[in-house]
């Protein structure tokens, strides 16, 4: 169950940062945020989370995951 939540966390920290990376490239502007701002923060998140579940199903990646030692 450790190695779940450990991926969990990983998921969400990446996520996190991109967001905040992309509202940052947008201007940083709470106010300012559309749907189309909306749009492009969440996509940033999904798309570095993407990037950590990739890792966690490449059989060939024994960091974690599918190849890891406890997958």
């Amino acid at each position: 169950m450790k190695g779940i939540k450990g991926i969990i966390g990983t998921l969400v920290t990446v996520f996190v940062v991109a967001v905040l990376s992309q509202f940052i490239a947008l201007g940083g502007d709470v106010f300012a945020v559309d749907m189309t701002g909306l749009k492009a923060l969440v996509s940033a998140g999904v798309l570095a989370a993407a990037a950590a579940l990739v890792a966690y199903l490449n059989p060939a990646d024994a960091r974690y995951g599918i190849g890891g030692e406890e997958g």
